[in-house]
């Protein structure tokens, strides 16, 4: 799955993905964790990368999106760090 795969990915799943955020949203959502998941498993290579690459991507997703013009950019990045550190102690084990 290469960038504009990933994107793509992110743009058909937007409503889950950009319904909760950050790691209080990860804990309440029942969907967001494991389409993470899904779509990480489906992107070539080693896990670590795989993740990092979809984080990049839904972060550029989180600042382009209108519902995210209220945060400042060192929220979304908290948002997403808090998001992928989550989902790699979930898959790095």
């Amino acid at each position: 799955m290469n960038i504009a795969q990933i994107d793509e990915v992110i743009r058909k799943n937007k409503t889950i993905l950009m319904s909760s955020f950050g790691l209080e949203g990860l804990l309440k959502s029942q969907l967001k964790p494991p389409l993470i998941e899904k779509i990480i498993t489906g992107i070539p290579g080693n896990t670590f990368d795989a993740i990092n690459n979809f984080f990049e991507r839904l972060e550029e997703a989180y600042i382009a999106d209108t519902q995210f013009k209220q945060f400042k950019l060192s929220e979304i990045a908290k948002f997403i760090s808090e998001e992928k550190s989550y989902v790699a102690v979930k898959m790095i084990r």
